[in-house]
């Protein structure tokens, strides 16, 4: 397991073109989803111009809610889907406070500040993480095993044998951003694991502000709708926060 502090963002990474984002701002009414799979279904319309059968691209999904929209999004624009499950390290004393995340691969991040702020023993720091990864494999037993080659490919392109053209340009999926930890970790992981990616941040709703901090990060964001104000995530699907049986059938498939 390795594990790294978060550093500042290189500079030279591309902002995000905002004429190229694909965002449009709510009225005032907050928009529902029946579920994940139509939203995955907005999203491919926003995304099928720049994307669609394009080589050398992937798409990853950062939650098990955010695989059932880019597995639609996926077979919609003919391209391969992976993971790169986020989850934050919670402080053992402090369930509310993160102490840093945890993603698919095992690659793993701490801030720094808050780490040495609480004096938490190592032991303490690596048990947290350590438990948080475990959380993360139960939801990948869950998985078509192709979920987890796409994310091999993208991590270490040069493995053998592989049927995926080389990854280049990466899509990073979820089911809504809010506040945008995750996303934001997912990010930063992956930019120290391939500096040479071109990432693309896609979702199919997500707040303004929010959205324009992971646009400074980023080659691209894409959103297929912008509220006026922020709602928490489950709020914009008629089926809350549990999936149906249709979108859990999308984990396997």
């Amino acid at each position: 397991m390795t594990v790294m502090y978060d550093t500042p963002q290189p500079n030279g990474i591309l902002m995000s073109d905002p004429s190229r984002t694909g965002r449009r701002r709510s009225s005032g009414a907050q928009p529902k989803y029946a579920d994940r799979i139509q939203a995955g279904l907005a999203l491919a319309r926003k995304l099928r111009s720049h994307f669609q059968g394009r080589r050398n691209t992937a798409i990853l999904a950062i939650s098990k809610a955010g695989l059932v929209v880019a597995n639609t999004v996926g077979q919609e624009l003919n391209l391969p889907v992976g993971v790169f499950y986020v989850r934050q390290i919670r402080c053992p004393s402090q369930p509310r406070l993160s102490l840093g995340a945890m993603t698919s691969g095992e690659l793993c991040s701490l801030n720094e500040d808050i780490v040495k702020g609480l004096h938490l023993p190592t032991e303490a720091i690596r048990q947290a993480a350590e438990a948080t990864y475990s959380s993360i494999e139960e939801d990948h037993t869950d998985l078509h095993p192709r979920h987890l080659r796409v994310l091999q490919q993208v991590l270490s392109p040069s493995v053998a044998h592989s049927t995926l053209d080389p990854v280049q340009h990466l899509i990073l999926i979820d089911d809504g951003i809010v506040a945008g930890d995750d996303i934001r970790s997912a990010v930063d992981a992956l930019r120290r694991a391939r500096s040479d990616l071109k990432i693309t941040v896609a979702t199919p709703i997500g707040v303004a502000d929010t959205m324009k901090m992971i646009a400074r990060r980023v080659e691209m964001t894409v959103t297929a709708f912008v509220p006026s104000a922020a709602y928490t995530v489950p709020s914009w699907y008629e089926t809350g926060t549990a999936l149906s049986p249709e979108e859990t059938d999308q984990l396997t498939h």
